[in-house]
């Protein structure tokens, strides 16, 4: 890192984006040995160099930015800043959303992880509704990258399959059939689908 920000000071439009990616492995590695406050002004900054770098050069540095939103958003939320988690984790899908519709094969993975971040932040501020509806775009979303391969998203299928499962029971809300003939499905292909999301 020290180095990275003598490099970038001396050319920032070389170095700034090695900059911002250490400063988010730095947040990690922090937060890794508990220095979570260390972690957050790390992410923090990482989002920020990345802002400057994408209003320059939005093609190359949106995803890295709608990326950066995601970790800062994490550690705001262990934190307990729920509405900065908010805000940053619908930046985020905000982000990925254009990104998406200009590139879906590319970006349509990175938005319904996105949007299942963004559902766990509306659940923690009581936006019951809106985390029912995050979770299911980002399960409507994963089900046809799932059909081919199965195998390729058979891990974020089930995060996300968990994660409406919860956000419906948060609601009062039985899966519909729809949803159903979609678990069916799922277990057709051998996959233990269990409808209690936090069973297993």
């Amino acid at each position: 890192m020290r180095i990275y920000e003598e490099l970038a000071k001396r050319n920032p439009d070389a170095f700034q984006p090695h900059l911002a990616a250490n400063l988010n492995n730095l947040g990690a590695m922090q937060s890794e040995v508990g220095q979570r406050e260390a972690a957050l002004a790390s992410a923090a900054e990482a989002v920020r160099i990345y802002e400057e770098l994408a209003n320059r050069n939005p093609d190359a540095f949106q995803p890295h930015l709608a990326a950066s939103l995601n970790n800062l958003g994490a550690w705001q939320s262990k934190l307990g800043q729920r509405k900065a988690a908010l805000a940053s984790a619908a930046e985020a899908v905000r982000i990925y959303e254009e990104l998406a519709k200009r590139n879906p094969d590319t970006f349509q993975p990175d938005l319904a992880a996105s949007l299942n971040n963004l559902g766990a932040m509306q659940s923690e501020v009581g936006q019951r509704e809106a985390a029912l509806a995050s979770a299911a775009e980002a399960f409507d979303l994963y089900w046809p990258l799932f059909a081919t391969p199965p195998e390729t998203f058979a891990r974020n299928m089930m995060i996300s399959l968990r994660n409406l499962l919860r956000r419906q029971r948060d609601g009062g809300r039985a899966p519909d059939a729809a949803l159903l003939e979609r678990v069916g499905v799922l277990r057709e292909l051998g996959l233990d689908v269990p409808l209690d999301p936090d069973s297993g």
